[in-house]
């Protein structure tokens, strides 16, 4: 009995010695942003403006025509 007593008391004792819930995802954020700092980005390439043509004009289809 006393040695369950003595093994659950370190169990919890060591449970309530560990670093709390805000800690644990403080450090988890920090570190991601970081990683975040660390990745390169694509930069966005500006497109040119496009140079105005003409329009093309359509040509209809030759009619065959008949060989004597």
């Amino acid at each position: 009995m006393v040695r369950l007593l003595l093994i659950l008391s370190i169990v919890l004792f060591s449970y309530g010695c560990g670093p709390s819930q805000e800690e644990i995802e403080g450090t988890i954020d920090s570190k991601f942003k970081d990683l975040m700092a660390s990745v390169p980005t694509a930069t966005p390439v500006t497109m040119p403006t496009p140079v105005p043509t003409a329009t093309p004009v359509t040509m209809p289809t030759p009619v065959p025509t008949a060989t004597p």
